[in-house]
């Protein structure tokens, strides 16, 4: 009896949805293929699996339109198409309430499952240290300048101090 060994596919990639066994989406994921060899070389029919999913009993993967299914909240394979089968609230409950979005931030919480809207942080003043030619403004050019002033002072400040402790020593030592 042989072994089966795997070897991974190069041009593996593919984007897949599982289904579970009533055919609505479970996940979206990553496909990799895989073509089973046997020990002595040879090589068998490819198989698909799923980027960090373990299938189980009844699901399968569907290649088909997963765009569509992206953009359903409840999305069920027929066979042919993707149909939405989210009632009508759920859907409507999905939607972004209305918002100022120059004063607030919406997103979904997954947790709570609901909309989140909460005030805009501050937009801080532009303070931007490149101005439109590219070149650093004078505020950072002056800030750049004393930061380079002082690291250079305590440079040579550092290096007065190892030469005064080495000419000493070396004086000392010749004495």
């Amino acid at each position: 009896m042989s072994k089966t060994k795997y070897a991974i596919v190069v041009d593996a990639s593919g984007h897949a949805v599982i289904l579970d066994a009533e055919s609505y989406a479970k996940a979206f994921v990553i496909v990799n293929t895989h073509i089973p060899t046997d020990d002595e070389g040879n090589a068998g029919e490819p198989v698909d699996s799923p980027e960090g999913y373990t299938m189980r009993e009844g699901e399968r993967l569907i290649y088909e339109s997963i765009q569509a299914a992206l953009a359903m909240l409840k999305p069920r394979w027929t066979g042919k198409e993707w149909v939405e089968t989210a009632s009508p609230e759920e859907v409507d409950a999905r939607k972004p309430p209305p918002y100022d979005p120059d004063k607030e931030v919406v997103y979904w919480d997954d947790v709570s499952k609901q909309w989140v809207v909460s005030p805009r942080p501050p937009t801080p003043v532009n303070d931007s240290i490149f101005d439109d030619s590219g070149s650093f403004t004078p505020r950072m050019t002056s800030l750049l300048d004393a930061y380079w002033d002082k690291k250079l002072s305590e440079y040579v400040e550092a290096y007065r101090e190892s030469s005064k402790k080495h000419t000493r020593g070396y004086i000392n030592t010749i004495l």
